[in-house]
């Protein structure tokens, strides 16, 4: 549903420090965070999406993955099995100018072959194997690649629990491994496979999680929680003025659907 990227943001200056060098003054390119994202496509993650995009040159991106949520899925407030089309060919329309400034920049081609779609039919539906859940096994099983994934749910983690679920059937010897290498950090628990798969055959593996429910300071209920010295920058007039309208191809998107 909702992202927040400060965390792993704050994560990648962190990174970015320390590879400098103290002793020689030498920039050492940063390791980015190899990140999956699980999004229900509500018109904030819609919006979010515009956002991580902006920012993929901070990411090793693994997969782009529609998932559900209680609020959204089949039959029930769904954007679509092919809402992501418009933003990646937007994206890809700003593409050249993105990497003038930096060239870390995913290319369109990658963005298209690595998003999938997952568990979609229902809230918390978690039997079917999917592209989606399939590219979560591959990516976790990966040996050649140890480094730690983070593994955000804007909505809901039924596609989460079903990779893990098929990793746990296939190659129950591997569950620990595989534990070591995930990071979680879920927008509030937007169905129950959390709470009724994954935390109890997961659970003894301490995987570091984050639930998070900081986005209410910016989501719906921001004039109840934002000082009011702030209150103007979330509203609509000066959201138009200095972000939706005439600000490039991108953010135009996000106006249209947020």
């Amino acid at each position: 549903m909702r992202s927040n990227f400060s965390f792993l943001f704050l994560l990648s200056l962190i990174t970015i420090i320390a590879g400098c060098s103290s002793s020689q003054h030498k920039f050492v390119s940063p390791i980015k965070p190899r990140v999956i994202v699980l999004t229900d496509a509500e018109i904030d993650d819609q919006c979010s999406m515009v956002r991580f995009l902006l920012y993929a040159n901070d990411f090793d991106i693994e997969g782009i993955i529609t998932t559900s949520s209680q609020y959204h899925s089949h039959g029930h407030r769904w954007a679509g099995d092919d809402w992501l089309k418009p933003f990646l060919d937007a994206y890809g329309k700003v593409y050249p100018n993105l990497i003038k400034n930096s060239k870390g920049y995913p290319t369109p081609e990658y963005l298209r072959a690595h998003s999938f779609l997952g568990n979609v039919a229902s809230e918390g539906e978690m039997d079917s194997i999917t592209p989606g859940s399939q590219q979560i096994v591959k990516v976790l099983l990966n040996k050649s690649d140890n480094r730690p994934v983070w593994i955000e749910a804007w909505g809901g983690t039924n596609t989460l629990a079903r990779a893990l679920k098929t990793i746990e059937e296939k190659h129950p010897e591997r569950m620990a491994e595989v534990a070591k290498k995930m990071r979680f950090f879920f927008i509030w628990e937007q169905d129950s496979t959390y709470q009724s798969y994954i935390r109890p055959h997961w659970g003894k593996y301490n995987i570091p999680t984050i639930i998070s429910d900081q986005f209410e300071a910016i989501a719906y209920r921001w004039k109840n929680i934002q000082p009011e010295k702030m209150q103007k920058y979330f509203d609509a007039a000066w959201m138009n003025e200095h972000i939706l309208q005439n600000h490039g191809l991108v953010f135009a998107l996000q106006g249209a659907h947020g």
